[in-house]
């Protein structure tokens, strides 16, 4: 009966992480490891193991922080476009557009100042580089680290 409510426990656990995660979106899978990594780690402690193999948990715990600094390089990004933004009074507005003779929207940037919206594109897109090579390269550190430990979590 106990082994019972577990499988249950551990299918229900299994099934919200599931319902709220999508197939298309590659943050997810990121979320669906760190999910798995916290439920050995959890595992660990329950079972004792954790006193028997203190390495392996704080090994898990690093890799469980590389994935949630993975999640700030995004904040930070975001955070970074609307520092320069406000700095240089360009926004991000939705602006009528003719096509065709049929009338749209679209989204572009827009001055509030008179700023020059070309070299704010510029700067931002410099900007963006810069933190989607750092982003790839703490990525891959990341991956490399999961890669390289967790034959031995497993074993």
């Amino acid at each position: 009966m106990k082994r019972y409510l577990t499988n249950l426990k551990r299918a229900i656990a299994y099934f919200k992480q599931g319902w709220t995660s999508y197939d298309w979106d590659y943050a997810y899978f990121e979320s669906d490891i760190a999910f798995k990594l916290k439920r050995m780690r959890n595992c660990f402690h329950e079972n004792q193991i954790a006193e028997k193999d203190p390495q392996t948990v704080r090994e898990i715990d690093v890799a469980l922080d590389l994935l949630e600094t993975l999640k700030l390089w995004e904040e930070v990004s975001a955070e970074m476009h609307h520092i320069l933004s406000q700095k240089c009074g360009i926004e991000m507005k939705y602006v009528p557009v003719e096509i065709a003779g049929r009338k749209y929207t679209k989204l572009d940037w827009i001055s509030n100042n008179g700023s020059d919206v070309a070299a704010y594109r510029e700067a931002s897109m410099k900007q963006v580089k810069y933190r989607e090579e750092e982003y790839y390269k703490h990525k891959a550190k990341t991956f490399k680290f999961i890669a390289d430990n967790m034959g031995k979590w497993w074993n």
